[in-house]
Formats: structure tokens, sequence, C-alpha cells
């Protein structure tokens, strides 16, 4: 049987995600029907609610998603890959360089850098990621684990299964 190891999300550390997303939707709804009872022009106001009601209720709807499927990273010999409600592939130990802690307001977030020539290509919102961190990935945050030891969980596995592989 293949060694695997199953790191889950702290539910704990994001519990108030979906009272507070419903909240905040009702304050929108609110703004949506009463525009007039703000000093602000009636339309900023409707355009104000409908923006909260939009934000807060995706906010909201991936708080539920987390919490039916919650994340997980899975540490397997071959790498390491991110399961839940948007499951990522595989990333093969091979292809890492390194894994790191980064902090970004305030938050530590373990991040690692690709090998040069790894096959990995940067697009979207994982390339606006590397611009916003100098990292080529990170690991889901809020783990059952610190970030330190995450950190160095994934860089052990990342050595004996490079070195072994």
């Amino acid at each position: 049987m293949a060694e695997t190891l199953i790191l889950r999300q702290d539910a704990s550390k994001t519990k108030w995600v979906l009272p507070g997303s419903v909240a905040f939707v009702a304050i929108g709804a609110w703004l949506v029907i009463n525009p007039e009872s703000s000093r602000y022009s009636p339309e900023f106001v409707r355009f104000a609610g409908l923006a909260a009601i939009a934000f807060f209720g995706w906010v909201g709807i991936n708080s539920f998603r987390s919490r039916s499927r919650p994340v997980e990273l899975i540490l397997k010999p071959e790498g390491f890959e991110v399961g839940g409600p948007r499951s990522k592939p595989v990333v093969p130990w091979k292809d890492i360089e390194r894994f790191f802690i980064v902090t970004v307001k305030g938050i530590d977030l373990v991040s690692y850098d690709m090998k040069p020539g790894a096959s990995g290509v940067r697009r979207g919102m994982a390339a606006l990621n590397t611009s916003l961190t100098g990292a080529d990935g990170q690991v889901p945050a809020y783990l059952d684990r610190a970030p330190e030891e995450v950190c160095e969980l994934l860089e052990a596995w990342r050595r004996r299964h490079t070195e072994s592989g």
C-alpha cells in the first residue's frame, strides 16, 4: 500500500465565514430595497448593495462547499495535491525546488518555487499570485497544523521522494 498523508483544513479558523457572508448579503439586500435611507445617491447605494450580494454570496457559497468537502493537502510518494471543492492536479516532488514561508497581510503561507523548466505553466490568477508573492505557488492556508510545521513536512517529503526516485 502506498504511503499517503492527508492534512485537512482547520474548520475552527473559518467557522465565521459563512455566517458573516450571510449577514453581509442581508445588508446588501437591505441597501438594494431601501436605497433612499442613505445620504448617497440611490443608484450608488443600490449598486453597492448588488456588489455586496454578489461578492459575499460567492464567498458564502464557497464556504458552504468547503464545509461539505473540506480542503485537503494530500502528500503522496509522487507529489502533493490539493483536494476539496476545487481539486488541483498532483505537483510532482521532482518539479519543486524548495518550500518556504511567505507572509501576506499577516497571514503565513507555505509557498514553493518550481525548478527551472518544470512543466507548470503559470496562467491567469496563478501568474498574478506569482507576481504578488514572488513564489510559484502556495499550499492552502488554515490547515490543521502550523504553517512552519507544514513547510518542514513538505520539504522532508520532497527530499525523501526526490532522492529515492
